[in-house]
């Protein structure tokens, strides 16, 4: 709810997927049955991709095109995945992810179709408190004081 106050003035909008615990398939359907009647495609980001810049989603997106026959998929540590920009023409595939079953498949079944965007940044990701607390630390400009 946070979140929602933050976004109040700006054209961002805020989907709550209130059944969570069913997986992230869940919350990818939750995002597309929230995707305005006009949109041509749908870009999914993880929020615990916390590295991933503004930078690099101008990058996908240009690597997309507007195309609606291109996936642009991100390029990290040996994975192939999110963020990535879905068109329409894969969205009935997304919808019908259930459980814990993410995008990947989806990814890798249209692989004639993908732009690959190098992203090393998508690698880094929050999972743990301890995995937060690294990322603050190796951020905090004082930090690298403290290696020298």
């Amino acid at each position: 709810q946070d979140l929602s106050r933050l976004l109040q003035n700006s054209p961002a909008s805020v989907v709550v997927n209130r059944h969570w615990e069913e997986g992230i398939a869940s919350s990818l359907r939750c995002g597309l049955a929230a995707a305005p009647a006009s949109a041509d495609a749908v870009l999914v980001l993880l929020g615990d991709q916390v590295a991933v810049s503004a930078e690099d989603l101008q990058r996908l997106i240009a690597a997309w095109g507007g195309h609606d026959t291109v996936i642009a998929a991100s390029v990290y540590g040996g994975t192939l995945g999110v963020p990535a920009i879905f068109p329409r023409f894969c969205w009935s595939e997304l919808a019908q992810l259930r459980g814990d079953q993410g995008a990947r498949a989806i990814i890798a079944r249209h692989a004639a179709r993908l732009a690959h965007v190098p992203m090393p940044s998508a690698a880094v990701d929050i999972d743990t408190p301890e995995d937060l607390a690294r990322i603050v630390v190796r951020d905090r400009p004082e930090a690298g004081q403290l290696d020298a």
